[in-house]
């Protein structure tokens, strides 16, 4: 049978995998003495090395492990983006409290040894505990077995999402290995086994009273990701799993709420929670923090970019004009403004396309379908390579200095494609559209269009200001790599 031979030939541990989890603390303190030794010698300081200053750096090194170990980096596994966005706060801080420390104390010391050391600690130590969980990965010492139990698009999601967090080319950052689906309906005729990625992962099928997992799969970690109607009678099993198995993550299947900050709540004697979901973007304080985002590094990227853009006026004025195009699109609370972008295609570019959808009915499939052409024929040489490269879009800085798009935000869409949103159209005119987005950043015109409709939703329940960085970051790997542009 398919998981006895399976059974037979992985050995579950899952003891080897807590092994790297200690290991990281260690990588930490390497990586602070390291960064501070290597500022050191690049900026000729160590002669105002002092007991003082070693007194501090002990200090903040162990309350950043402390914080650390707070924010569950020791214990538990977190998605990549949430624990750099971690070591970041924690970093800033530790950084603002060294300053301060050796002010009050009246330390003679370099103030660019002390920022460039905590800013290379903050970009090192995420790109180090990758590496060593990579190498701990190769070792088999990073594998943590897991087990979901069940079998339906809830399960099928979640071992997708637990086993697929492969950031910045790492393997499976997360380390959980799905080994097993658990059936707890006891169905015979339920499937062998479920296609995960490239491999196919054997389902066991039991009866929800046995109140344990097959022993074949030994200690592994448990996700319980079963459907909503399944979980109502199913409270004993998985009170069960909990015990015998330790910590588990139960999934809920409730999909489309704000998550980033939801609470949990519960009562005394009582055996229910409270889920408290929040919508950030409604609150004015998060408003506010967004537009202040935008004004002070739009006006920053507007300052770098204003060579660049001069140069790509002065080529696109050599094949006639205008220079810049604005197109009419619906802005936050509904209201049109004209997006600014630098003219890609030809003067007569809408001649052109009425004609080529008259002419040509797989172009004008395409164009309903997606409001874009993959081979368009308005788009000037110059054009191409500006979409290709996403420049043609940098214009919009003044849109977002002006307050009608975000740095951030969903995709700004005409009014015709604002009807396509159905229901979502509610979360798309609580903002501002942004020059990049979730749906960029995601595959950008390599996704269908429904996708991009619950990437920009996904947004909007969910902002924070440390997504709105990570976005724009990730905008710039996007662009250099050209994915999905045309």
């Amino acid at each position: 049978m398919a998981i006895e031979s399976f059974a037979s030939s992985r050995p579950l541990d899952a003891r080897r995998a807590a092994r790297t989890g200690r290991l990281l603390p260690v990588v930490d303190v390497a990586i602070v003495a390291f960064c501070f030794w290597a500022g050191g010698l690049i900026n000729f300081s160590y002669a105002n090395w002092t007991e003082e200053r070693t007194l501090i750096l002990l200090l903040l090194t162990a309350a950043c492990l402390t914080a650390f170990q707070q924010l569950g980096h020791y214990s538990r596994r977190r998605p990549f983006w949430q624990e750099v966005g971690d070591i970041v706060a924690v970093g800033l801080v530790a950084l603002v409290a060294d300053a301060a420390l050796l002010y009050l104390l009246k330390v003679n010391f370099s103030r660019v040894w002390v920022v460039s050391s905590w800013t290379a600690i903050i970009l090192t130590i995420p790109l180090a505990r990758a590496a060593a969980k990579t190498v701990s990965t190769r070792l088999g010492a990073w594998r943590q077995p897991t087990v979901i139990v069940g079998t339906g698009r809830n399960a099928l999601e979640a071992a997708l999402v637990f086993a697929g967090d492969s950031p910045l080319g790492f393997p499976n950052h997360l380390g959980y290995e799905i080994v097993a689906f658990i059936d707890p309906t006891g169905r015979a005729d339920g499937p062998d086994t479920i296609e995960l990625g490239e491999r196919r992962v054997p389902v066991a099928s039991i009866d929800a009273t046995a109140r344990a997992l097959p022993p074949w799969l030994g200690q592994p970690h448990v996700i319980v990701a079963l459907e909503l109607d399944e979980m109502a009678s199913r409270e004993g099993f998985i009170e069960a799993l909990s015990l015998r198995y330790g910590d588990i993550d139960v999934i809920t299947p409730l999909r489309g709420l704000p998550i980033n900050r939801a609470k949990v709540t519960h009562f005394f004697s009582q055996d229910f929670v409270s889920f408290r979901i929040y919508n950030n973007l409604a609150r004015p304080w998060s408003q506010a923090l967004k537009r202040a985002f935008d004004l002070v590094v739009g006006t920053a990227l507007l300052v770098v970019a204003a060579l660049p853009m001069a140069i790509i006026a002065w080529q696109i004025a050599k094949t006639g004009r205008p220079i810049l195009f604005g197109h009419e699109r619906v802005g936050r609370h509904g209201q049109l403004f004209k997006c600014w972008k630098f003219r890609t295609m030809v003067p007569d570019a809408a001649a052109v396309l009425a004609r080529l959808l008259a002419e040509n009915p797989e172009a004008r499939a395409e164009w309903e379908r997606d409001f874009k052409l993959k081979n368009d024929p308005r788009v000037t040489p110059i054009g191409s390579w500006l979409r290709r490269t996403s420049l043609d879009e940098l214009p919009q800085l003044f849109n977002v200095l002006k307050g009608e798009m975000s740095l951030v935000g969903p995709r700004p869409v005409i009014r015709d494609e604002l009807r396509r949103y159905g229901e979502e159209q509610i979360y798309y005119t609580q903002v501002r559209p942004g020059l990049t987005g979730l749906w960029q950043v995601s595959g950008r015109n390599d996704i269908d269009y429904a996708q991009r409709v619950h990437l920009d939703a996904w947004y909007v329940r969910n902002w924070n200001l440390w997504y709105d960085v990570l976005i724009l970051v990730r905008t710039i790997a996007v662009v250099f790599r050209r994915s999905g542009a045309y």
